[in-house]
């Protein structure tokens, strides 16, 4: 009886180990990321939720993990409707016609100086961090080259 109870559960201990738990161990993988990437870059996009962008590209949701990424891409000469971008202090999410743009204020993005968007009055932000504000029909190719 304990020779086989032995047998039995050293070849339990086999076939979950060659078995089930290479499969279990393979199940955790996916090719197929939940998170979202940056059209642009490839980074995450939720990389930091302070500075997060999207649109609707081609009928697609599509994310940025800065607003420097959105633009550069709508400077490039893609159609991105309904561009919005994380507002700085309430987090929330709002169309870019909408918001104000600091640049080369002392707050950095997940990639380094980035577009900071504000909604209302950014004098405090620029007492604070520095930098100048720009509309979003002042942001240009120029301005993103000027960003690292």
């Amino acid at each position: 009886m304990t020779r086989r109870f032995f047998h039995y559960s050293r070849l339990s201990f086999l076939l979950f180990t060659f078995g089930a738990a290479p499969l279990l161990t393979l199940s955790g993988c996916s090719s197929k990321e939940k998170t979202p990437r940056c059209l642009t870059c490839g980074m995450r996009a939720d990389a930091d939720p302070r500075f997060r962008a999207g649109g609707t590209l081609d009928g697609e949701e599509v994310f940025f993990d800065t607003p420097k990424c959105l633009f550069r891409l709508m400077e490039s000469g893609k159609d991105v409707k309904n561009a919005w971008a994380v507002e700085y202090y309430t987090g929330e999410r709002r169309p870019v016609d909408g918001l104000d743009f600091v640049v080369g204020s002392g707050v950095l993005g997940p990639m380094g100086d980035d577009l900071v968007p504000l909604s209302g009055d950014a004098s405090t932000f620029l007492e604070d961090h520095g930098g100048r504000v720009l509309k979003r029909s002042e942001i240009t190719k120029a301005v993103l080259d000027e960003l690292h």
